[in-house]
């Protein structure tokens, strides 16, 4: 009797991955029939396909309806603003509806369209030059490779603009002024030129704190200390007032409020920063409601930690960030309920189970690898208990890989992530065939939302056969990897 093949080759396999993507369902999109043509005539400057792809899907509702002097209005409307913020003076549009009745003809006379070539800033550093130029030019509604359009109101909004991006810095008593327009009529072009008068670069003295300072925030004193010397800039002054918000409540006083007062003169800034705390509430309880099926533990196990505790409403939010990028719910929403009396505050929280598993295919190439095909298994809520369980198979012209994981996102109850591993692959080169086996542990611990911590450690096991290399070339055999 012959023996059945106990391993499929390398080409079997990858029949077997084809057949598997071409099973894959294929969504085709479908477009709004047009049953109107709008046709645009008279431009100068601009064409006609400009305008239409500046329009996009704002004429659909005039181009998949019969034509009719309503829609004909519509699109004359929509025309003229395009024109209008693309620097077209004296705009006018009449309007044709042929006997055909498929299309709406829009006839434009318009006077003549200035554009800025030219912008000079003195006053200020190359740098802010450069930043305070685009507050003129920007990019024009067609793209960057068009002129900008000269628009007056626009010019005038830019230059109190600059004026405020100069305070913004630290210098609080600057001044901007936009010189008289020059117009090129040759080639309708306009130069601009702004004179700044930035002033001094104001840096902050002192911070006084007025109000009542909470035990719990002893330390802001010490943190206020960190800004004296720096620059007045408005970044700075918002981060030490949303810095005391911040700490308010983290310490449960969830309905503090703070204040910013900022005295600039010669170049100093003098800050007051009061707080008014409030009330210190506490968390309390938490209900879960949830499909009957659904394996809520493990959530009701995360808020129960904070029982007792200040309430934080940001370390609820980053929670519940979370919970929804496990892919384990589709949604998750949080009532609030506050206990004035008893300065408590309990949460409600509705959970929607999403699609927890699935199969996704991949292709590609390396140039080492060369063909790659591989395809994996995902079960975002694994065991019921938010661990995101993962089986990847992957097929190379080099050989074979395999590995399964497990996420736990909350390790011990803790923001703390743990993946754990096993894995084995196969390398076929010229003269010699490599077998690896081994498994690997990632923690991992998010310090900030732009800082992640993270240790890794594994130990595979590797056999190496020969393939026409000399058996005593090969060296060593059998070996451990760390």
């Amino acid at each position: 009797m012959p023996s059945l093949p106990t391993e499929l080759s390398p080409r079997i396999r990858i029949s077997l991955l084809f057949l598997s993507l071409l099973m894959l369902p294929m969504a085709h999109g479908q477009k709004t029939k047009k049953v109107t043509q709008v046709r645009i005539e008279g431009l100068t400057g601009l064409t006609e396909k400009e305008v239409l792809e500046r329009l996009g899907g704002r004429l659909d509702f005039i181009t998949s309806r019969p034509p009719s002097r309503s829609r004909a209005d519509d699109a004359d409307f929509l025309v003229s603003r395009v024109l209008e913020k693309e620097g077209y003076s004296d705009i006018k549009i009449s309007w044709k509806i042929p006997a055909d009745r498929k299309s709406i003809i829009l006839r434009t006379r318009t006077g003549p369209r200035l554009t800025i070539d030219k912008v000079s800033i003195a006053g200020v550093s190359e740098e802010e030059e450069k930043i305070i130029s685009q507050y003129f030019t920007g990019k024009s509604l067609l793209g960057t490779s068009a002129k900008t359009p000269y628009l007056e109101n626009k010019t005038v909004e830019a230059e109190k603009s600059a004026v405020t991006y100069l305070k913004a810095q630290g210098y609080w008593k600057a001044s901007g002024k936009l010189a008289p327009p020059t117009i090129h009529s040759s080639t309708r072009t306009v130069d601009l030129e702004f004179q700044a008068k930035p002033g001094p670069l104001h840096t902050i003295t002192s911070i006084t704190q007025a109000g009542t300072l909470p035990p719990e925030l002893h330390k802001l004193p010490k943190r206020l200390l960190l800004y004296h010397g720096r620059s007045a800039t408005a970044s700075n002054l918002r981060e030490i007032q949303e810095g005391a918000n911040a700490q308010l409540r983290e310490q449960g006083y969830q309905f503090g409020k703070t204040s910013l007062e900022a005295v600039h003169k010669n170049g100093k800034t003098e800050l007051i920063l009061t707080l008014k705390p409030g009330e210190q509430y506490n968390f309390r309880k938490n209900e879960i409601i949830g499909p009957p099926d659904m394996d809520i533990a493990r959530v009701q196990t995360l808020f129960e930690r904070w029982k007792g505790d200040p309430y934080d409403q940001d370390r609820v939010k980053k929670l519940r960030t979370s919970l929804l990028g496990s892919g384990a719910f589709d949604s998750l929403n949080i009532e609030r309920t506050i206990d004035k009396e008893n300065r408590a505050i309990d949460l409600t929280l509705q959970l929607k189970e999403g699609k927890q598993r699935g199969i996704s295919y991949y292709l590609g190439a390396g140039s080492f690898e060369g063909a790659i095909i591989g395809a994996s298994y995902y079960d975002r809520n694994f065991l019921s208990k938010l661990y995101n369980l993962n089986i990847a198979l992957e097929y190379s012209a080099i050989g074979f890989l395999g590995e399964v994981s497990v996420t736990d996102p909350f390790l011990f109850g803790y923001d703390l992530r743990a993946r754990p591993r096993a894995f084995a692959l196969t390398r076929t080169f010229d003269e010699y065939f490599k077998f690896e086996t081994g498994f690997g542990l990632t923690l991992s611990y998010d310090l900030s939302p732009n800082q992640t911590l993270q240790a890794d450690a594994q130990l595979s096991y590797a056999t190496v056969l020969a393939e026409g290399l000399p058996d005593e070339a090969l060296g060593q055999t059998d070996y451990a990897l760390t």
